[in-house]
Order: C-alpha cells, then structure tokens, then sequence
C-alpha cells in the first residue's frame, strides 16, 4: 500500500500547517507502534479540508434556485394580470356586441316598416324599396354574426369554468398539481432563514432519526457541549432551526427541519410549507425506514435543483449488531476483523437495497442515487480533526459525506445561473 513520507505530509500547505503537523505526528506514532495509517483516510481527510480551505476563500454569489424562483414569480404574477385584462376586455367586447345586436335589430324592425310603407307608395319608388330591403337584409346578417360571436364567447367562457371544475375535481381525488410558494411565503421564508453571504444546508427526516445529533456532529459539537442542539428521545422541534458552524471562518449555518409526523401537513406541501427552497443542499435522514414524506422532499429537490443526500444515521449500532450476530453464528475463534468487514459490507449493501426499492417503486421512479451510511461519533471526531480517535471508531462514508456536501455546495453558489445536477457536472478543480 502507498504510504505518505513525512515530507509529503509538510507539503501540505494549503490544507494548512496545523493539520500537516497533526498527520504527521499521527503517521509517526503509527510508525512507531508498528502500524500503518490508511493513506486512503489520510487522502481522503486532506481532500475534505482542502475544500474547507478553498471556500474559505471565495464569495458566495446570490442564491440560483431564488433567482429562479424571483423570474417565476414575476412570470406567474405577468400572466395573472395579462389574465385579468383579457377577461376584462372579453366582457367589454361581449357588451359591445351585445349592444350593436340590439341596435341593428332596431334597424332591421324599422327597415320593415319602410319597407311595408313603401309598398303603398307610387311604381316610381320600387328601386328606393329595393335599396331599403338590401339594408335591412345587410343588418339582419350582422346581427346573426354578432349573435355568432357572442355564443363563441359564452361556449369560451364555459370551457374556462369546466377546466376549473376538473382541477377541482382533481384536488379531491389527490391529484396534486405542482406548486411554486406564493409571493408572501417566499419573502417570509427568506426573511427568516436567508443570511446574505452564507451556505445554508438543512437537515431532514422523520422523528427519532438523529437530526439534532447529525446537526451537533457536523459543527463538531457533542450533544453535552455548549450551543450543542437538544437531543431529546421526543422531538422537541416545532419549526426550522438554524445552528451557525462555531467557526465565524465557515460560511455554513445548519438548519434542524421538523419531522413532518410532527407537523399537521401533508407530505405533498411539507417541502413549500418549510421553506426548503431556500437552502444550498438538503441531507435526508432514515434510521429504519424510508417515508413518502422523504420521497416528497427528494422530488422536490430535482424540481428545485437542490443537492440532496440520503443519510442512513446510527450506522456504528447497526453494525455492531450485525457483528455480534455474526460473532454468535461463527463462535469464539473466529476472526473479528473478518467478521467486522463482512457485516460492514452486508449493511451498506442492504441499505442502498432498500433505499433504491423505494425509489423505484415512488410514482414516477425517482433516480437511484447513494446512500450515505454514517455514525455521529466517527463524524464528529473527522470534524475536529481529531484522527487518532478513529482508530476506536468505525468508519463508513463520512468523509464522503461532507466532500461531497461541501463541493455540492460551493459548486452551486459559484455558478452565474441555475447550475447542472451536481453529479452530472465535472469535478471542479478548486475544490480537490
């Protein structure tokens, strides 16, 4: 295996001298002890604090899915008044019509009087008779078209009201047409949420699923520390709560999304009813199981173009047990680390199985995508730098996780307009 020299370790400059020291003495003491430090956890670690680095550095430019949503917007309230004044001048015409039916009528009833007055008169006024005839047929013939146009105009009118019937109609069976936050949503949420110049990521998924834990590791805080979020066994979250990184350096602020079980909301308006728009990316928490309100928040994120990221939580208890089953099953002399690796594979395997039966099964099919298995501990201790305490730990994808955030992130707010999905774009060497 390639191992890193002590002299690559120093060159690591733009990660930053603290964390070259810190590896070093972690591949010294290694050494020493006769044991090999993963390069591949080592890479992976400068990687992750390499892009801290380079964001560090670089303006955060407005919000894409908001400049999107201000255009639509402003499309939708065009076509609102354009709306109106169509409907306006469509009853103006139709009273107009109307009006000059009557009129030409009249014309027409006193034509045929003429006409009947006429025919008493002298043989010398037959031509004035036919003259007066032609009129009032020419009048007749308008009034008809008039009478024409207005049934097309009444036959419009109940095609418009028969179309709102079927969206009704629509409404009550669940059939749920798309929907963009009103005006007055959108300007609440941003005031409530959106601090200029800031990455603002949320954290999702139902009661119990480890959301304040997730929140708590990702500043690098455990759940006894100051500022930590609470980590009740009850959720005690009613409304999104915004937890700012403890590093005034980082641009992040973490936001704790209530489950909606614990919201009176349906799964179809939990994503607007939230204000999920706002945010830069979106990590979707499931312990056990994978909901339909999980499902939503997915759809609405590829409609948005919002990362998203699918997090299994507790992820060193589940293979734990797994390696205590396995231990029971093989008896005492069988190999440990053996057993670990295979229940590790076994779990990972199972749960993107499970997670890709759900997403092929939602209607329509949702894109099968990763699913990030993770533990609180082990990710608190990459956040704080603290390497050597993940030799006790089991590690899974939680660098990844936060590489993959962190580039999903700044990728998006670097972009000029709304940006490609961010694994159909190519790897931005800034961030490597």
């Amino acid at each position: 295996m390639h191992m890193l020299t002590c002299s690559q370790i120093l060159k690591l400059h733009f990660v930053g001298q603290p964390l070259a020291v810190s590896l070093l003495v972690i591949i010294l003491t290694c050494q020493i002890m006769g044991n090999a430090p993963s390069s591949a956890i080592v890479g992976v670690a400068a990687a992750t604090f390499s892009a801290l680095g380079a964001i560090r550095g670089r303006r955060i430019e407005d919000n894409p899915t908001m400049i999107s949503i201000d255009e639509q917007l402003r499309r939708a309230e065009a076509e609102q008044e354009e709306s109106l004044r169509l409907t306006d001048q469509l009853e103006k015409e139709k009273q107009e019509l109307a009006d000059k039916a009557a009129k030409q009528r009249e014309t027409a009833e006193r034509a045929a009087q003429a006409v009947e007055e006429l025919k008493k008169k002298k043989q010398q006024q037959l031509d004035d008779i036919r003259k007066e005839r032609e009129a009032a047929r020419r009048a007749t013939q308008m009034a008809d078209e008039m009478k024409e146009q207005i049934r097309k105009k009444d036959e419009e009118m109940r095609r418009i009201l028969d179309a709102q019937k079927e969206l009704e109609a629509k409404w009550k069976k669940g059939i749920h047409p798309v929907e963009w936050p009103s005006r007055e949503q959108y300007e609440e949420n941003k005031r409530r949420f959106y601090k200029e110049g800031k990455i603002h990521l949320a954290i999702t998924g139902s009661s119990g699923s480890g959301k304040s834990s997730l929140v708590n590791a990702v500043r690098g805080l455990w759940d006894d520390d100051e500022g930590a979020a609470s980590t009740d066994v009850v959720e005690t979250t009613s409304v999104v709560t915004p937890y700012p990184d403890p590093d005034p350096a980082n641009p992040f602020i973490w936001f704790d999304v209530p489950g909606a079980g614990t919201l009176a909301c349906p799964d179809w308006t939990y994503f607007n009813d939230q204000g999920l728009y706002i945010f830069d990316a979106i990590i979707i928490l499931f312990n056990d199981c994978f909901t339909a309100t999980d499902l939503a928040v997915l759809q609405n994120c590829a409609r948005y173009m919002i990362p998203a990221y699918i997090v299994r939580t507790k992820s060193d208890v589940h293979v734990a047990n797994l390696v205590s089953k396995k231990q029971r099953n093989a008896g005492r002399k069988a190999d440990l680390s053996k057993i670990t690796m295979e229940a590790r594979k076994e779990y990972v395997a199972t749960s993107q199985k499970t997670v890709n039966l759900n997403l092929a099964k939602n209607d329509p099919p949702l894109p099968l995508q990763k699913v990030y298995a993770v533990s609180r501990d082990t990710l608190t201790h990459i956040v704080r730098r603290e390497s050597e305490d993940l030799e006790d730990c089991i590690v899974l994808d939680e660098h990844e996780l936060l590489r993959d955030v962190l580039q999903d992130a700044y990728w998006r707010r670097s972009m000029k307009s709304i940006p490609l999905h961010p694994r159909s774009r190519k790897e931005d060497p800034i961030l490597l």
